[in-house]
């Protein structure tokens, strides 16, 4: 998704009434992944190959939203580095077919609406 198409995705999610932005500043540190993409359904997706290592400005997901991993295979893993001054809150849905890993130095929030659902999941600070 282009810079300018992301942003103005991002703005709308703040006109919904949304009081935070779905996860932004991807960047792909290792291995293969794409940038988030529309699932079709009012979430995101990143497609990712067997290991990827990404780095993000801010990884949030708002209430009512979901957000996925399309891994490789249910071996596949996916490190998640966060570099923002906030923690990273789980309100929605995070998803996954393989294992996701979340390194946030600020913490990582799941709201009692949250829902992680994927093969393994860890969190740590950092």
């Amino acid at each position: 998704m282009g810079k300018s198409i992301w942003t103005a995705f991002v703005f709308a999610l703040g006109l919904a009434g949304i009081g935070f932005a779905a996860p932004e500043g991807f960047e792909l540190i290792e291995g293969q992944a794409s940038p988030p993409t529309s699932d079709g359904q009012g979430g995101l997706v990143v497609h990712c190959g067997e290991k990827t290592i990404l780095q993000w400005q801010e990884f949030s997901i708002p209430e009512g939203m979901k957000f996925s991993f399309a891994q490789a295979s249910n071996r596949a893993a996916v490190l998640n580095r966060v570099m923002s001054f906030k923690e990273s809150r789980i309100m929605g849905e995070l998803l996954s077919n393989g294992a996701v890993y979340l390194i946030d130095p600020n913490g990582v929030l799941i709201d009692p609406g949250g829902r992680i659902n994927m093969s393994r999941f860890l969190s740590r600070f950092e």
